[in-house]
């Protein structure tokens, strides 16, 4: 472990960007201590090594400035995410959503029902480990037409492909998956 601790801007940018370089959210990921008292552990994260404590506005100022010089630096703030449609004909067979990279935390999936399906149709996401590792059936409702929204906050540690299940026998129904990363 080093004992780099974060007491400039200059340094934030840098641990900002070490964190986004592996694929986390910066936003996410910088959590407060003491101020100053920030270091990085052997993997590069930043533990605050102080007592909790509310930001002062100055250390909010810092914080902005600082993300606002990483994005003018070429970084960004986006998620990147992975998607595909189904529908009915779908049915028993894995649809493939993408590939998540290593080292990538997925932040939430979202099933987009367009078309009910009926014929006591289920939906889960997942991984060819844990089919509903991202979103599991209780998350939706193949009958309702809508928008689901799973919280998910699940690190792959490899690459992994991620597949949208459709069971049972819908006779029709289409839709819409999105993996947030």
């Amino acid at each position: 472990m080093s004992n780099n601790a974060i007491s400039t801007k200059d340094e934030l940018i840098r641990a900002i960007q070490g964190v986004a370089d592996r694929g986390g959210d910066p936003q996410q990921r910088i959590g407060f201590g003491a101020p100053g008292d920030y270091v990085e552990d052997a993997a590069g994260e930043l533990k605050p090594t102080g007592s909790a404590w509310t930001p002062t506005p100055k250390t909010w100022d810092m914080i902005a400035e600082g993300l606002a010089d990483f994005i003018d630096q070429g970084g960004t703030m986006e998620q990147s995410q992975i998607d595909a449609v189904f529908d009915s004909d779908d049915a028993g067979i894995p649809v493939f959503i993408g590939r998540v990279p290593a080292g990538t935390y997925v932040e939430r999936c979202d099933v987009v029902i367009e078309t009910t399906f009926g014929g006591g149709a289920t939906i889960t996401v997942g991984d060819a480990n844990a089919q509903g590792r991202l979103q599991a059936a209780a998350d939706n409702d193949t009958n309702v037409a809508a928008h689901y929204d799973a919280p998910v906050n699940f690190e792959y540690t490899t690459a992994t492909d991620v597949y949208l299940y459709l069971n049972g026998a819908p006779r029709i129904g289409n839709g819409r998956v999105i993996v947030y990363f």
